[in-house]
């Protein structure tokens, strides 16, 4: 019982969500999960990978937020498995323009 309440005590906090509209979106098409999705990765890249699909939709998956979740990849390694999973296809990666907002100056 008090082994129970210990880890109940240790789990780590919940993993951050990013603003609204960015962070992970799941996609329509998508398979469901399976063993071998990333088997033929790299291993760093292919726990990357295996980490951002079990994220809830919306959450952040920038390489500095990854870095501080995961303690076996600093920054660079966390870049670097993202642009190797883009490649690959396992990633898509979308930057969508954001118009400035008017503002009307007082006066």
């Amino acid at each position: 019982m008090a082994a129970a309440n210990l880890s109940a005590a240790l789990r780590a906090p919940a993993h951050p969500m990013a603003k609204v509209g960015y962070g992970k979106r799941d996609a329509p098409d998508q398979a469901p999960p399976r063993a071998a999705d990333f088997a033929g990765l790299e291993p760093r890249e292919a726990a990357i990978a295996a980490y951002i699909d079990r994220l809830p939709e919306g959450a952040a998956i920038g390489y500095k937020v990854l870095a501080e979740e995961l303690p076996d990849y600093g920054q660079q390694a966390c870049r670097s498995a993202l642009d190797r999973l883009t490649r690959a296809g396992h990633l898509r990666r979308i930057k969508v323009h954001v118009p400035w907002p008017t503002a009307r100056c007082a006066g």
